[in-house]
């Protein structure tokens, strides 16, 4: 028996010295960071800070590179905005993301461009993109290299172009004085306004109609709209065409945005107005989805947004 068992064992044993071996987890990582070695040698004179990341018993997880920053003169504290854009490729130069509409990516997590809101929280522990936007001052450039094994061990490290433009130290104030300021500048009919405090909706009526009754509740309703989104230094953006709506039965309750709902009180047929949204009474520090994403797998207008929601009454039918 021995004789037939020692050449198959040698067959068995030959066929696997044959096979290709997987990478392991440890070969991926150190594969990466050969690359990233490579990658910051061949930047050559560029200026580099290490940003350590310790694990919570105080062991190093991995470092992230800051490369050629201004460094900010005041670090912003926790609860304070940075308004930024940013770009994200890997280290081929592929882009993934990007603020910059002009800049072919796979994929952008929002469907209008930046420039977006960061909120600083000191409370988390791995927050790579506001530990690199803190120490890059306002209206310079910084590039951000992310190992993977600090976000997915997939081997893929990321790229980041980062511009803070400014720090907001209060966005609720910067945003009453952005809504005032939007509101002088319209050449409206009327406006109102709808709410309890200090946040409010803003009701435009833009061109009034020829209605002669309120819209009520349970009335047949045919409205065009859309949303934008309201920002400080750049133009109105559209979030997306909500196209037309056409209910049987109105429920104020039931709109986009719940917080303009008691606002539909006040139009008529043909009215062409615009609502002013505060975040807070929008999504807040949360993405909003657009209505077609039942799944909510891509989000479409960045958390903080100011939003309008633009639309015309285009034909009433009282209920009855």
């Amino acid at each position: 028996m021995k004789k037939y068992i020692t050449p198959l064992l040698l067959c068995t044993l030959i066929a696997c010295a044959g096979e290709e071996q997987e990478p392991t987890l440890v070969d991926v990582i150190e594969q990466e960071k050969a690359e990233i070695r490579a990658f910051l040698a061949a930047r050559g004179s560029a200026s580099v800070t290490p940003i350590v990341y310790l694990s919570k018993k105080g062991q190093v997880i991995d470092t992230a590179f800051l490369i050629d920053h201004t460094p900010a003169t005041t670090t912003p504290e926790h609860g304070d905005f940075i308004l930024h854009d940013y770009s994200l490729r890997r280290l081929d130069g592929h882009y993934i993301e990007s603020t910059d509409p002009t800049i072919t990516a796979d994929t952008f997590r929002y469907a209008v461009a930046g420039p977006l809101y960061l909120r600083v929280d000191t409370s988390k522990h791995y927050d790579y993109v506001a530990d690199a936007l803190a120490r890059v001052a306002p209206g310079s450039t910084a590039e951000l290299i992310v190992p993977s094994i600090l976000l997915d061990k997939s081997g893929t490290t990321r790229h980041y172009t980062l511009s803070p433009h400014r720090v907001i130290r209060d966005l609720f104030t910067h945003e009453k004085a952005l809504i005032q300021d939007y509101l002088t500048a319209t050449n409206a009919t009327a406006t109102y306004q709808d709410g309890r405090g200090d946040t409010l909706v803003h009701t435009i009526i833009r061109v009034p109609g020829a209605g002669d009754r309120l819209v009520l509740p349970g009335d047949t309703l045919t409205i065009h709209r859309t949303l934008l989104v309201l920002r400080s230094d750049a133009p109105l953006h559209e979030a997306f065409s909500l196209d037309t709506l056409t209910t049987d039965s109105f429920d104020p309750t039931r709109v986009e945005i719940p917080s303009c709902g008691p606002a539909f009180a006040r139009l008529r047929e043909g009215d062409e107005v615009e609502f002013v949204i505060p975040y807070l009474l929008a999504f807040n520090d949360k993405p909003a989805f657009h209505p077609a994403d039942a799944r909510k797998l891509i989000p479409w207008i960045p958390p903080y947004s100011t939003l309008i929601y633009s639309l015309k009454i285009a034909r009433l039918r009282p209920k009855n």
